[in-house]
């Protein structure tokens, strides 16, 4: 009796041996397919942050295209052709005719096309940064065309249209040379003397304007006056 006792103590043994491996068994297999998916969930994470980066970057990448076509989109047709000017090999000639595209396109419109073309230069002294340039072209193209002595009544009308529409700007301008000259010489940037320096060449070039119209407008009136002697002295004659 005590051999069967002992027997069956060693069976018990062995079943709860066997029942303690199969839960070993069971339990790694759990972990396994645990583990796996979490493995899984951490990759799927890592592809959709890079999906989402690859996609914030082709988004930046097409906003900072249509900024640079912002930025070189011209103002006006005159804009254009103002600053094509800079770009043209006639713009190193002297044959005094460097801006004759400018003279035909604005002969070619009509008066309010005209005002329009010349208000889109520049919009104020907030606009200096991309307006100064081009309202020093066109002061240049007016001093070219009073220079030339040719369609004398039609230069004076753009120049009349020129003024009116940016005086403010330009009076602006020159307050502000006046005021910050010796600040700008002394701690200006580099920038600031850059802006300061094109400002200045505005006011200079606005100064010979003046002088070409009041010698064109002189040189006018004594052909003007030439002819009525004329005119007088053949009328005597009959």
């Amino acid at each position: 009796g005590k051999a069967d006792s002992t027997k069956d103590e060693a069976g018990d043994d062995e079943w709860e041996a066997a029942w303690s491996d199969d839960d070993a068994d069971a339990n790694a297999d759990v972990g396994t397919e645990e583990d796996k998916g979490q493995s899984a969930s951490a990759s799927k994470r890592k592809l959709d942050r890079n999906s989402s980066n690859t996609t914030t970057t082709s988004h930046q990448a097409e906003s900072n295209t249509i900024k640079r076509k912002k930025v070189t989109h011209s103002r006006s047709d005159l804009a254009k052709l103002l600053l094509n000017h800079l770009n043209s090999d006639d713009s190193i000639s002297n044959s005094g005719t460097t801006f004759e595209p400018v003279t035909q396109y604005i002969a070619s419109i009509g008066p309010a096309a005209i005002d329009v073309a010349f208000s889109t230069l520049c919009h104020g002294m907030h606009d200096l940064d991309e307006g100064l340039p081009l309202l020093h072209l066109a002061a240049m193209w007016l001093l070219e065309a009073c220079r030339s002595r040719k369609n004398y009544e039609a230069v004076n009308s753009y120049l009349h249209r020129f003024l009116h529409l940016h005086a403010a700007t330009i009076s602006g301008i020159d307050t502000d040379i006046k005021v910050d000259r010796s600040k700008v010489q002394e701690i200006g940037t580099e920038e600031e003397k850059k802006n300061w320096q094109q400002r200045t060449n505005l006011l200079e070039t606005i100064t010979e304007l003046r002088f070409a119209q009041r010698a064109a407008a002189l040189k006018l009136q004594n052909k003007m006056q030439h002819t009525m002697c004329l005119l007088r002295h053949f009328s005597r004659m009959i």
